[in-house]
């Protein structure tokens, strides 16, 4: 009865797509070993999405709470397995959670700029991620998320053969799925081994299959994004947001805002920068990093108390960060809680210890803070 009533209650409070507060709830409930409504409410999403093709979202949603790097989450999704051995959902959750830790591994830089223990460590979590991807499959066949994972993960060794198996895989349980298409729009783009000419031909083929499913219109604009993004690698960020502008007339997607935003900001237009932040967390709310750039820009436009609830979600999501703590340092220096500060810049200083305007920071604060004691004991 228990759970009967916990279940009603996560489903019950919200209609439609969810945001930022469930995904926490989500991220909660696996920290306190909720195994069981866990698999429910996934479940729950997952049968909606068998009945109608076009709520795929919340399942996205549901997913993008487990793919991060939080290394607490190994041993809790580990414990999920071991309580129910049967059930589909903690293997796809695992899979997608060693994906991450796979990509985080890797790092950004390009590939030549990688190290050989980067790359034998991303190998590791991503053969892991295929394990677990594939047990789930085993377990529930009618799985377009885990097939658009194996999808991703194919990227990373650049394999066409596996990446258009899995797409094919994918499209058979729904032919107009936003999120294989999602992923196998950036498998054509050239940093991933694709090229301009493959993205024009797959953004016509979206032509003819948008009418099914308006969450696909927006991939009408993927090469005019691709290209402000070329624009905007080589610094040329006016010509990028030509592109991008026109890009946003086929609809909201989450990627595009994003970009937009770091357009916006790189142009010091701080508050077009949050507003075009925002949309991009209203598409996609757990993307960490939207959270520190926005974080950023509300810092910049003197909106501190904003940027300190940015970048407090941001930690929740990524774990302990130095440059997530050091920015909300500064913020908490300028609304006068040196204390507060204080705790961020020595979070800061464990996680990098070398970083010399962290270190001037902490001198400064010290100093405030003996003031700031001092004039209150007067008080």
């Amino acid at each position: 009865m228990k759970l009967v009533f916990v279940l009603l209650l996560f489903f019950s409070s919200h209609a439609g797509a969810f945001g930022i507060d469930k995904s926490l709830e989500i991220l909660n409930m696996l920290e306190q070993e909720k195994f069981q409504e866990l698999d429910e409410a996934y479940r729950f999403y997952a049968e909606e999405y068998k009945k109608n093709q076009n709520e795929e979202e919340n399942v996205s949603r549901f997913i993008a709470v487990f793919d991060r790097h939080l290394l607490w989450m190994e041993p809790k999704l580990r414990s999920w397995i071991d309580a129910m051995p049967d059930s589909y959902v903690p293997y796809l959750l695992y899979g997608i959670h060693n994906s991450a830790l796979g990509w985080e591994s890797r790092g950004t830089e390009f590939i030549d700029k990688t190290t050989n223990k980067q790359v034998d460590k991303m190998t590791y979590h991503h053969n892991v991620a295929k394990k677990y991807l594939k047990k789930s499959l085993r377990l529930e066949k009618s799985q377009v998320h885990a097939n658009s994972y194996l999808m991703y993960l194919a990227m990373a060794n650049n394999s066409r053969t596996e990446i258009n198996l899995y797409f094919d895989k994918a499209l058979k349980i729904n032919p107009n799925s936003f999120v294989a298409h999602s992923f196998y729009s950036f498998s054509l783009l050239p940093r991933w081994g694709g090229s301009l000419e493959e993205l024009a031909g797959f953004v016509e083929y979206i032509k003819t299959i948008s009418s099914n499913n308006p969450e696909l219109k927006p991939f009408e604009g993927r090469l005019l994004i691709e290209v402000g993004d070329q624009y905007f690698l080589n610094g040329q960020v006016d010509k990028a947001m030509e592109y991008y502008t026109k890009a946003e007339a086929f609809g909201d997607y989450w990627y595009l805002y994003y970009q937009m935003g770091m357009a916006y900001k790189k142009t010091k237009q701080y508050m077009k920068s949050i507003e075009y932040f925002n949309k991009s967390l209203d598409k996609l709310p757990t993307y960490e990093d939207v959270y520190f750039r926005k974080a950023n820009a509300e810092m910049m436009s003197n909106l501190f108390r904003d940027a300190i609830e940015s970048i407090g979600i941001a930690l929740r999501l990524n774990g302990p960060n130095a440059r997530y703590y050091s920015v909300r340092a500064q913020c908490y220096a300028r609304i006068n809680k040196p204390d507060l500060a204080m705790k961020d810049v020595e979070e800061s200083l464990l996680l990098n210890p070398d970083n010399k305007h962290v270190q001037d920071f902490k001198v400064f604060l010290e100093n405030r803070l003996k003031s700031w004691i001092k004039f209150n004991k007067k008080g």
